[in-house]
């Protein structure tokens, strides 16, 4: 996956947290553009790419979930994130 390195910020959660990241740009779910790229049984990868040049790629195993993400993520309540977009 040496494709994503650019995909720098890592968050991991147990598996069963309702996590939640706020997208408020994004208008149409149409907008955005997501490739699986590995299901076996042990594993699931899928990449996002967001309007605004937000990019999310989330890891699914058995006991957790790994969020890799282009931008930083802020969390503004519990398991609640905002995208840290530049000024």
């Amino acid at each position: 996956m040496s494709e994503y390195k650019h995909l720098k910020y890592i968050y991991e959660f147990g598996l069963g947290s309702d996590v939640h990241v706020s997208t408020p740009f994004v208008k149409d779910m149409s907008e955005i553009k997501t490739e699986l790229i590995e299901q076996t049984p042990s594993k699931i990868v899928k990449h996002s790419k967001y309007p605004k040049g937000f990019e999310f790629l989330v890891e699914q195993f058995s006991d957790k979930v790994i969020y890799r993400t282009n931008l930083p993520l802020k969390e503004v309540r519990p398991n609640e994130y905002e995208i840290q977009f530049p000024s």
